[in-house]
């Protein structure tokens, strides 16, 4: 933690991503966080800090990350897994031979493919949104 402070008095940063345990593009495992160091860093740190490498990591500790002082969580990695799940779904269904590309990508319609893509990348982030503590906090 103090290796940290002094990082961000000498920086200037206006945001820290920390190292607690949570690691970059996981998938197949979990991450196990630690909540001792980042209460540690939270006392010590006076800008917010980032955990990057979110996928992977136990939503409970998700959780209590965000509730300690966690601002920011990256899950690309799950997110782009759940779009390309979605997408290989939707894809056998389809004559994508005999089809106009056109009406399987990019119109928003029925048949777009790309349509079953954000529907999962919604229902995930919405889930992500209610784990860590945001929901209802946006202001107009």
């Amino acid at each position: 933690s103090d290796v940290a402070a002094d990082f961000v008095s000498k920086t200037n940063v206006d945001i820290l991503a920390v190292a607690i345990g949570n690691v970059h593009l996981l998938e197949n495992k979990k991450a196990q966080l630690d909540l001792e160091l980042l209460e540690k860093l939270q006392k010590r740190i006076p800008v917010p800090l980032a955990l990057h490498g979110g996928t992977g990591v136990d939503m409970e500790d998700l959780r209590a990350a965000c509730r300690m002082g966690i601002s920011k969580v990256n899950v690309g990695t799950v997110l782009k897994r759940v779009y390309l799940n979605a997408l290989r779904k939707a894809l056998p269904n389809l004559d994508v031979k005999n089809q106009d590309p056109h009406e399987l990508l990019g119109t928003g319609q029925e048949k777009d493919v790309m349509m079953a893509g954000r529907q999962a990348i919604k229902e995930e982030v919405i889930k992500f949104i209610q784990v860590i503590g945001s929901e209802g906090k946006a202001k107009n």
